[in-house]
């Protein structure tokens, strides 16, 4: 099997791959922003990075280093850059990665999703005795600037996340890479 971690391939390993069997080549893309008292600030990269080498090994694609830095956390979608550890860059340093600006996931943000996938890939990062009781949170359909950030729940947890398992986040995973393959194939082949 070809190895699809682009830092451990050499420049002519890469090339090969790229120009000989025509490679996908995967940018995992993920903010680092806090996720609560339960899950690692790297959470978003780490999960992205995980799901393009699951889908690059099913297509014999390559994954590039992940970006780890989103647009600015914002309190409906990641609670907001008052957290700290929570570092974004701006909409011009991203306008080439989400050039109509970053569609955001609301109230998934440490939640059951993202946790049990963590579970799945990394349950050492996991910590489920600090998983919050909070949320839903509560936001106008509206946004406001400056942002309302005391709606979002101090543990920075946008909704429960206390129903997150390893299971549910395998079969998330598979049915992402499931997923992402097929459309891989379908538009690369």
């Amino acid at each position: 099997m070809n190895e699809t971690l682009m830092n451990r391939m050499t420049w002519v390993e890469y090339r090969d791959r790229v120009q000989n069997d025509g490679a996908t080549v995967f940018l995992p893309v993920g903010a680092t922003e806090q996720h609560g008292p339960h899950l690692p600030l790297g959470t978003d990269h780490i999960l992205a990075g995980a799901v393009a080498q699951n889908v690059a090994a099913r297509v014999q694609g390559i994954v590039a280093p992940p970006l780890a830095y989103g647009y600015k956390s914002q309190p409906k979608c990641g609670g907001g850059q008052h957290f700290c550890g929570t570092t974004s860059l701006d909409a011009q340093t991203l306008n080439t990665i989400f050039p109509d600006g970053f569609p955001g996931y609301a109230l998934k943000h440490a939640a059951v999703l993202e946790t049990s996938m963590m579970l799945h890939y990394h349950p050492d990062l996991v910590h489920l005795d600090r998983i919050p009781d909070d949320g839903p949170a509560q936001f106008p359909p509206y946004d406001m600037y400056p942002p309302h950030t005391h709606l979002v729940p101090a543990s920075g947890v946008l909704s429960s996340a206390k129903a997150a398992t390893a299971n549910k986040g395998t079969l998330m995973v598979e049915e992402l890479t499931d997923l992402i393959a097929a459309a891989v194939r379908k538009e690369f082949t």
